[in-house]
């Protein structure tokens, strides 16, 4: 995330890729302070502490605009799931080669197994299953209460999508090759639909058959990441540089 702010302002630097170019110096101050807050809020380590932040925002119904570009910004950033199924598994496949890559490293530096970054224990269903419950359904559940329109256009997509990869876990297809070689023989076979009739989209229950066990790994997110407590909400960056923050007010933007 460091990295994704710093590498932001470097594009930016260029004259032709300055789209706050009109803004002045305390205008730009801010905006960047609240795009490195934006940034920031991707980190996996941070995702249910957004999700209670959000949370807390529309209980009380003071959602800030600075709170909602986090939360969606976020949101695209695990996104992939929602996706039309070609299109999510495509990125499936990419992040799974990208974790066999850190895989890959961790054997070569001797450091202990990441969970579903061990190419010789490949289970490409399991993992997507896995991040669905765990990190996308949950955080596109608490989007479309704010915005019910994500209801049809993201969690349906979603639940085709995960009845898709537990259809292969059935058929003990859970390799890249092995999938993509199924969906070339089966490009207009009985496969999609099955998927579409094995969701009720009326159900909005959070975890259906489907789902993976309460104990299993989360793919990408740390094992230590805060899942349930008080919601935690910072004090704002921009706040602190213009000096409004007080201890009696909610800073967040």
């Amino acid at each position: 995330e460091n990295y994704s702010a710093a590498f932001l302002f470097r594009i930016l630097r260029k004259k032709e890729n300055n789209i706050f170019a009109r803004l002045n110096e305390d205008d730009m101050k801010k905006m960047k302070a609240r795009l490195i807050e934006m940034i920031m809020d991707t980190d996996a380590a941070h995702h249910y502490n957004l999700m209670n932040r959000f949370q807390l925002g529309l209980d009380t119904k003071k959602l800030s605009r600075g709170l909602l570009s986090s939360m969606i910004l976020h949101v695209s950033d695990v996104s992939n799931p929602t996706r039309p199924g070609p299109i999510a598994r495509e990125w499936a496949y990419v992040v799974q080669t990208e974790f066999f890559r850190q895989g890959d490293k961790e054997k070569e530096l001797r450091l202990k197994k990441s969970p579903f970054m061990d190419r010789d224990d490949e289970n490409l269903p399991q993992m997507q299953i896995a991040f669905i419950d765990a990190v996308v359904q949950p955080i596109f559940r608490l989007m479309a209460d704010f915005m019910p329109l994500i209801e049809d256009h993201c969690l349906k997509p979603l639940h085709l999508n995960k009845a898709f990869w537990h259809n292969m876990m059935q058929r003990d297809i859970v390799k890249i090759d092995d999938i993509k070689s199924f969906l070339d023989c089966h490009k207009n076979d009985e496969v999609f639909d099955m998927a579409e009739s094995d969701y009720n989209f009326g159900d909005r229950s959070e975890r259906s058959d489907h789902s993976m066990p309460d104990n299993s790994p989360i793919p990408g997110i740390p094992a230590d990441a805060k899942l349930k407590g008080k919601p935690e909400r910072r004090v704002s960056m921009i706040a602190l540089h213009d000096g409004t923050y007080t201890n009696e007010e909610d800073p967040e933007l």
